[in-house]
């Protein structure tokens, strides 16, 4: 009965510490995350300003046309740049500490 109770009690340590190394190992395997939510693609705007924001997850850089950028706490940015008239691209770039990186484009009209 013994043996029975030690070979249990070891399996669910064996099986906590495995289920635990997933858990935690999850930013390993998912890499950075990255939300744009504006501005959308092909927006068009009047006056050049576009205020860019969004929301990134385990990440230890942002960078916004080649300017770097600090996330808040939570994870969201918030930023405004100006565009000189015509058509522009915005470029969002994440990477996260294993180097891993990526990126979303918008194209911008400034009328």
């Amino acid at each position: 009965m013994t043996f029975s109770l030690f070979r249990t009690f070891f399996l669910v340590v064996v099986v906590s510490a495995i289920v635990y190394g997933f858990w935690e190992g999850h930013a390993l395997i998912e890499g950075p995350g990255l939300s744009l939510i504006s501005p959308v693609q092909g927006a068009v705007t009047g006056n050049g300003f576009v205020t860019v924001s969004g929301k990134v997850a385990r990440v230890n850089a942002l960078a916004i046309n080649g300017l770097a950028v600090l996330p808040n706490e939570d994870g969201s940015f918030k930023r405004t740049f100006v565009f000189a008239r015509g058509e522009d691209i915005l470029q969002v770039t994440v990477t996260d500490r294993f180097g891993r990186s990526v990126t979303k484009t918008r194209d911008i009209i400034s009328k």
